[in-house]
C-alpha cells in the first residue's frame, strides 16, 4: 500500500465543467478508508468541453481524431497542468471515462519522460491500442452492451490491446454508457454504481 496517491480524472465528451468532481471525492473516500492517514490528491480534467459541437456523430469523430492528435485542450496543456500540481506522490494513476480514456492514454504517453504513471484505467472507453511500455499498466473496464466499448482504434507501432474486463454488479438502465458512475443507481443494499466502479478501479491501482 502506498502512503500517497495522485489521481487524475479525465472526463468524457459532452461533460460540463464541474460535473465530474464526484468521481474524485469517491476515490479519496475509498482510499482514505482503506489506508487511514494516506495523502490523496485529485485533479479533474475536462479535455473536450471547449471543442465539442453537440452533434453525436461529429463528437464521435472528434474523439477518434483526438486518438491521434488531441485538439482543443491539447495533450501538452493537460500534461503541464498535471505536472504543475504533482508533488512527489508515490502512486500516480489516471482514470478516463469514455473519450476521457483516449485523453488519459495520450497524455500518459506525452508524460513518459517526466512522470511515471502507475496505472491507467479507461472506463466505458473506445479500445485505443497502446505501446509496449503502457500495455501492462492499462486496463479497459466496460459494461456488456456499451456501444462505445465496441469501437477499436488501432495505431501503427502502438498495437497492444490492453487488458479488458467487465465492471461487476452494476445497476444498468437503457442508457448503458451513462451508468458507470451514477450515484442514484443503487442495488437492493443501497450501494451505488459509483461506489462499485471506483472500488474496482482501486483494486487495479493497488495490484
Amino acid at each position: 500500500m502506498y502512503n500517497s496517491y495522485y489521481a487524475v480524472i479525465f472526463a468524457g465528451i459532452s461533460t460540463n465543467r464541474g460535473s465530474f468532481e464526484h468521481i474524485g471525492r469517491e476515490i479519496k473516500k475509498q482510499l482514505k478508508l482503506s489506508k487511514p492517514g494516506c495523502r490523496v490528491k485529485v485533479l479533474t480534467i475536462y479535455p473536450y468541453d471547449d471543442s465539442i459541437s453537440g452533434d453525436p456523430i461529429a463528437d464521435s469523430l472528434q474523439v477518434m481524431k483526438n486518438a491521434y492528435a488531441l485538439c482543443g485542450n491539447t495533450a501538452k496543456d493537460m500534461a503541464y497542468e498535471i505536472m504543475k500540481k504533482y508533488s512527489g506522490e508515490e502512486c500516480v494513476f489516471f482514470v478516463g471515462y469514455s473519450g476521457g480514456g483516449i485523453a488519459a492514454t495520450v497524455v500518459a504517453e506525452r508524460l513518459k519522460k517526466q512522470l511515471s504513471v502507475s496505472k491507467i484505467l479507461r472506463v466505458g472507453s473506445p479500445v485505443l491500442t497502446v505501446g509496449k511500455p503502457l500495455y501492462p499498466k492499462t486496463a479497459d473496464l466496460s459494461l456488456p452492451g456499451d456501444p462505445v466499448c465496441q469501437v477499436e482504434i488501432p495505431r501503427f507501432f502502438k498495437n497492444f490491446r490492453p487488458y479488458q474486463c467487465f465492471v461487476k454488479d452494476l445497476v444498468v438502465n437503457r442508457h448503458v454508457h451513462s451508468c458507470y458512475f451514477k450515484e442514484d443507481l443503487k442495488d437492493e443494499n443501497g450501494v451505488s454504481n459509483l461506489t462499485k466502479t471506483i472500488g474496482q478501479i482501486l483494486r487495479f491501482v493497488k495490484n
